[in-house]
């Protein structure tokens, strides 16, 4: 997961990616934390959540997916965010709890 701007230094987003299917999964229409719990909620079963160290993100995860291993992009491998599906390697480097 990461921000994006929908338009530069006025309106950002969430996107959400599913790395071993390389696609884009959602589109978050900002960066709350109300509104990625909800997403989480609405999606549950992600095992892996690799995120920067947004304050909103973590309380999202700690709130709505507490079991999920996640950690910033520098620290965790292998990408932004694992959905249901087979697993990713649950070693990743490096992988921190929320």
């Amino acid at each position: 997961m990461d921000q994006f701007s929908f338009r530069k230094g006025r309106t950002y987003g969430t996107l959400l990616v599913d790395v071993e299917a390389v696609r884009v999964v959602d589109v978050l229409p900002d960066l709350t934390s109300e509104t990625f719990a909800a997403w989480l909620r609405e999606h549950p079963g992600a095992e892996i959540i690799c995120r920067d160290r947004t304050t909103a993100y973590t309380r999202a995860i700690k709130e709505a997916a507490p079991d999920t291993t996640c950690g910033s992009p520098a620290r965790t491998s292998p990408g932004p965010v694992t959905l249901p599906g087979p697993s990713l390697n649950s070693s990743a480097t490096g992988a921190a709890s929320c």
